[in-house]
């Protein structure tokens, strides 16, 4: 911390308050008026009136500590509302951005949060279950699996999927556990951002037909239009789930991810609760279906921090 300001030249400036009729000269750089010199002695002499350097610093030091704004997470409703929905595994941008569209009685923005965090202001811990950005895996060669056969392109999906200006098309995939523990299969709808996911024991495409047919048997025939999918394996009965659901079915081109982009970042939403390595094996439908609940309940900042449930629940009012 900086010495007191008047630390290196207070005998001088005693010296002149003590001499009675003394003035400072406009012309001294270094020169301290009277008003101040007496400020100076009122603030921080001792109980007895006498001065002495040291001890003035020392009270400036003290009064120091306390100067600048204090921390807005430190304590209180802000810091409750925060704590809150970061439980929730809702991230700094989506948690500021909703407080502003439910009119909360405070503000704050993403940059604090994050600040807060890591400044030890709020519980270092958060950073555990926060998200963090994954690094794109290059792409090692040809697929030597095979070709799945009759497939329809992804150029060929309307401008309705493209554009997301309808409801109903879907984006497809698969999300992996421990190795011989099972996988999940996660159904994305483009324009709300809702998901579905369900629990399959391997990732073959008799099994994951059998639970996609299943889950969208309670889905309203008007959000069932396409699934965009990758050209996993998983997906080669596709024939057969399009006959069974009526929906189209379009395929990405090879090693683009982006092009599922919104079922890609479902999925991270997903790895929040069960990070890669997880087992799957004693994961209920009920445990599931619950962190499910979460993300579909999680306001989205392209949604204008509404959530995925509260769209959906717009489209059928």
């Amino acid at each position: 911390m900086p010495l007191h300001p008047f630390y290196h030249r207070r005998a001088r400036n005693v010296k002149s308050f003590e001499s009675p009729g003394i003035q400072h000269s406009g012309n001294c750089p270094n020169a301290e008026s009277v008003a101040s010199v007496s400020r100076e002695f009122r603030r921080n002499c001792y109980a007895n009136g006498e001065y002495a350097a040291h001890h003035a610093d020392k009270l400036y030091r003290k009064r120091r500590k306390n100067c600048g704004r204090k921390p807005k997470l430190k304590e209180g409703p802000t810091r409750d509302y925060v704590l809150e929905k970061m439980s929730l595994r809702w991230s700094p941008e989506q948690i500021a951005g909703r407080s502003k569209l439910d009119n909360e009685p405070f503000g704050i923005s993403f940059p604090t949060i994050y600040r807060a965090i890591d400044s030890g202001v709020l519980p270092p811990q958060l950073k555990k279950i926060m998200r963090f950005k994954w690094q794109h895996k290059k792409c090692k060669g040809e697929d030597k699996r095979g070709k799945i056969p009759d497939t329809t392109p992804i150029s060929k999906r309307p401008a309705g999927a493209e554009n997301r200006t309808r409801f109903g098309h879907w984006e497809s995939d698969t999300v992996l556990g421990m190795r011989k523990t099972g996988c999940f299969g996660t159904h994305v709808e483009r324009k709300s951002g809702y998901l579905v996911a369900f629990r399959i024991n391997d990732r073959q495409d008799k099994a994951f037909n059998i639970a996609t047919i299943k889950a969208f048997s309670a889905i309203p025939d008007k959000l069932k239009k396409s699934f965009t999918v990758d050209n996993g394996k998983e997906f080669a009965a596709h024939k057969e789930l399009s006959e069974a659901t009526g929906m189209n079915v379009y395929f990405c081109d090879p090693y683009s991810p982006w092009q599922r982009g919104t079922n890609e970042n479902t999925n991270g939403l997903l790895r929040q609760f069960f990070p890669k390595g997880t087992s799957f094996a004693d994961v209920t439908d009920e445990d599931l279906q619950h962190f499910v609940d979460m993300i579909n309940n999680r306001p989205r900042k392209r949604l204008n921090f509404l959530t995925p449930f509260e769209v959906l629940k717009k489209f059928f009012l």
